[in-house]
């Protein structure tokens, strides 16, 4: 499929819907790079068709972004154009039914092409036909766990399912001796989430992510691709790079990069995974050190910041590494295994904290200052009145639009960061979509369209 786009003719351009620029992240020379794909446009009464054709045209633009050989390639899933269509075809369908009146939900993954394969936890002696969906509708309550899926493959030209794998950390790309990371951020393949009647979510590792909601097609940029979020994550790495012990930051082979985040993107992508995943709705400011006159917070907590427990991640990741093979070194690698532990752990527990009314507030360092926060909306409004930034993922959106599009949650984080400087306010509402509100010294800003 060419790049180049026909000429919409004039008298179907009101049933065609351009899309937002998406960011797609690439992994060179030791640290992520991101470039900006322009996915094609798609009818206003959008279908799983539209979804396949979203993803033919974006691995044509890989090469061409990324480089005939780049690495990203080995991402694209196993499957043909017509096992994809038929694919999403029948998961929309399976997430129209219900079994004694609960909807259907669960995932669907079909493996990469040149990466290793992954190891099912349950494999059928004789693989499933997905013929139909109401057989996709009866697997998929043996997927308990939220990262399990049903493993999809396409023989003869027809598709089964192999077995049941997950997807997590613990699982799939658990390493002893490694930083934690997320499925999204290491293997590649395609999954597909059945979230909701009607609803389908389409994931190519971190590189694609778009989701069908009834006849409209939504896409995402990874959270971290926001320019105050990203920042953020940068001041982290910044401090915490200052307060390592400099034979942890020199050690060679380093056990991390100067100018890598990756660990507090992580961190973030887990409380915010946690948070969408509850379709509850919910907040969470993370203020400036002399922040939090206008929120009243319901239940104040004492506890040490994220950053904290990163800092001895890593000076123990050293320690481990350094005596692997001495007489204490299992010592060591079990003081590791703990905090890696406690890290992902706490961090699920923040985004838990969202499905409590009120907002989930954090100071800059990653520490938790309380939850149940309830933003003076009045107050806010004679605060200091930043000037409107606009929204990189709408440009066409005013002040006054972006008022009257949401409803208290949303207005209320909105005129937070106005009011505050250098405040980043994440929202999720309980359809689980993610958009953030950020401010600087002089502009207040809006990203929508995130994926965690």
């Amino acid at each position: 499929m060419s790049d180049q786009h026909q000429a919409v003719p004039e008298s179907d351009q009101a049933n065609v819907r351009k899309l937002t620029p998406q960011s797609a992240q690439g992994y060179r020379v030791n640290k992520f790079v991101t470039h900006t794909w322009q996915p094609p446009d798609v009818p206003t009464d959008a279908t799983t068709d539209d979804l396949v054709g979203i993803q033919e045209h974006f691995w044509t633009w890989i090469p061409t972004a990324f480089g005939a050989d780049a690495a990203e390639l080995n991402s694209q899933p196993e499957i043909s154009r017509d096992g994809l269509r038929c694919l999403l075809r029948l998961s929309f369908l399976a997430s129209l039914e219900t079994d004694e009146q609960r909807p259907t939900r669960g995932k669907l993954y079909v493996p990469a092409r040149h990466e290793p394969k992954t190891s099912a936890v349950f494999s059928f002696e004789e693989p499933k036909p997905l013929d139909s969906p109401k057989r996709i509708a009866r697997l998929c309550p043996t997927l308990i766990s939220y990262d399990a899926a049903l493993m999809v493959a396409e023989f003869e030209n027809r598709l089964v399912s192999t077995g049941i794998a997950y997807l997590d950390d613990q699982h799939a790309d658990y390493k002893l001796l490694d930083l934690p990371c997320d499925w999204t951020g290491r293997r590649g393949g395609l999954l597909v989430s059945l979230l909701a009647p009607g609803e389908i979510r389409m994931r190519q590792g971190y590189l694609c992510d778009y989701t069908l909601r009834g006849n409209v097609i939504v896409g995402r940029s990874p959270v971290a691709t926001a320019g105050p979020v990203e920042a953020w994550l940068k001041e982290l790495h910044s401090n915490l790079l200052s307060r390592l012990p400099t034979g942890v930051i020199t050690r060679r082979p380093p056990v991390l990069l100067e100018d890598d985040p990756a660990v507090f993107s992580v961190i973030l992508s887990r409380v915010l995974n946690t948070a969408t995943r509850l379709r509850h709705g919910g907040a969470i400011a993370v203020l400036p050190s002399q922040g939090g006159q206008l929120i009243t917070i319901k239940h104040t907590t004492t506890s040490q910041p994220l950053t904290e427990i990163v800092n001895r991640l890593y000076c123990t990741w050293a320690e481990a590494l350094d005596k692997e093979d001495k007489p204490d070194g299992t010592r060591v690698i079990g003081r590791f295994e703990t905090l890696r532990h406690s890290l992902l752990t706490t961090a699920e527990a923040l985004g838990g904290l969202t499905a409590t009314d009120g907002c989930v507030v954090l100071n800059r360092s990653m520490r938790l200052i309380g939850f149940g926060g309830i933003i003076d909306v009045e107050q806010a409004k004679l605060g200091s009145q930043l000037v409107w930034g606009g929204s990189p993922s709408d440009p066409s959106m005013t002040e006054q639009s972006l008022l009257e599009r949401f409803g208290t949650r949303h207005r209320s984080a909105y005129l937070l960061c106005r009011a505050q400087p250098n405040t980043i306010a994440f929202v999720v509402s309980q359809d689980g979509d993610l958009r953030v509100f950020a401010s600087d010294n002089e502009r207040v800003y809006y990203f929508d369209s995130l994926s965690p």
